[in-house]
């Protein structure tokens, strides 16, 4: 039986939540839903693009009316992948925890490092530099430094797990355990 409230995934860029939704989704009989993807596929634009031609904060406003499309129009109850610093957005928040269940995805510093180093299309992820070592310098200070900032948004999860050294089968099953414990609480 598919649970009737929304799955809302959260977490830093790499933390897994494009990779493991859609398994939650189909282990809960459900659909899902990546904001991200919906925000290129409306736009016609990459979100590196997006950020470029209106900014964060005209893309953070993309992304809330996104979510709230997502989550007042298309029914059944669902899985979405939010986008990773949607959670800063107290209407996001809002929304997400009004209608349903919000799992934080953690992932540890140097995981994230390590799934992120090569990746090109995270516009907050870009850093200039010189050489190699002292891109990778910056990319880990820039991580960590969102890391922080998002940080009281990712505490309002109703669940949390760590997908460091797990593979998406393995967060994927200890979710879809502890998200059938919290629905049969309700």
């Amino acid at each position: 039986m598919a649970p009737k409230k929304n799955v809302y995934l959260i977490g830093f860029s790499g933390s897994g939540k494009s990779t493991v939704g859609p398994l939650i989704a189909r282990k809960l009989k459900m659909r899902f839903y990546d904001t991200d993807i919906i925000i290129r596929r409306k736009f016609k634009k990459t979100i590196e693009r997006i950020f470029r031609d209106i900014g964060e904060k005209g893309f953070r406003q993309l992304e809330e009316q996104v979510i709230y499309n997502v989550v007042t129009f298309i029914r059944p109850a669902k899985v979405v992948a939010l986008g990773g610093g949607a959670f800063q957005n107290r209407k996001v928040v809002q929304l997400a925890k009004e209608s349903g269940i919000v799992v934080f995805l953690s992932c540890s510093q140097a995981e994230l490092f390590k799934r992120m180093n090569q990746v090109k299309d995270r516009p907050l992820l870009k850093v200039d530099a010189k050489t190699e070592a002292k891109r990778e310098e910056a990319l880990k200070k820039r991580i960590s430094s969102l890391m922080r900032q998002r940080q009281d948004g990712y505490t309002k999860a109703d669940i949390k797990i760590s997908t460091s050294d797990r593979t998406p089968v393995q967060v994927t099953n200890m979710l879809v355990k502890k998200i059938k414990q919290l629905y049969a609480d309700d």
